[in-house]
């Protein structure tokens, strides 16, 4: 909390003493510099763990700090994390104009693959780079397991899984048949290959 520090000093005040007036000041001058809410609020929990406490009170919690953060909120309220969103249809409607999977080229099959991993399971490009064979269990649906550690990796939770079900109302957009279909296809490819998508 450099900015903090230098703000107690201009000030002549101790920035290791927890003063309520300077505390306000400081987010209201956040406020002023443009900040937004959720920069603002950031600022407002790292005071409140560094600094001591004021009777019993975090200064985070101190009546007027939580009511200047209300007034941000609602000059300027948080903004949505994604502004722009795009139309899922256009990407089914592909998918399904390119036709059966074993008449697609490689590459086509690989987008199909991809494309339906990512919508139905909602998985960052890391999670179905990690994806391995060996970890795939296929019956009346897809179990996919992820043993490998990525970014946000829980030690809390168990292991990674994703599963897929036939989708039996439409076989061009089923992700049980591109999966089987890309296997029969990268066969010949891979030799000891494990991980499910590769450069070849």
């Amino acid at each position: 909390m450099k900015s903090y520090y230098n703000f107690c000093i201009d000030r002549n005040a101790d920035p290791f003493i927890p003063q309520v007036d300077i505390v306000v000041n400081y987010l209201s001058n956040l406020y002023e510099s443009k900040f937004g809410y959720s920069y603002i609020n950031t600022a407002r929990s790292a005071l409140s763990s560094v600094l001591p406490k004021m009777n019993g009170c975090k200064i985070g919690e101190h009546d007027l700090v939580v009511r200047v953060l209300k007034g941000v909120g609602k000059l300027r309220p948080p903004s949505c994390r994604y502004e722009l969103i795009w139309d899922v249809n256009l990407v089914i409607n592909t998918i399904r104009v390119w036709g059966e999977n074993l008449k697609l080229s490689l590459e086509k099959l690989t987008l199909k693959l991809v494309g339906l991993l990512a919508l139905l399971s909602a998985q960052r490009c890391q999670t179905l780079q990690s994806i391995k064979i060996s970890e795939i269990v296929i019956n009346s649906f897809v179990q996919i397991k992820i043993s490998k550690q990525l970014k946000t990796f829980n030690p809390k939770k168990s292991q990674q899984v994703i599963k897929l079900h036939p989708y039996l109302k439409d076989p061009l957009l089923c992700p049980v048949k591109c999966l089987e279909s890309y296997l029969a296809v990268t066969a010949a490819y891979r030799k000891d290959e494990d991980n499910l998508f590769f450069v070849y």
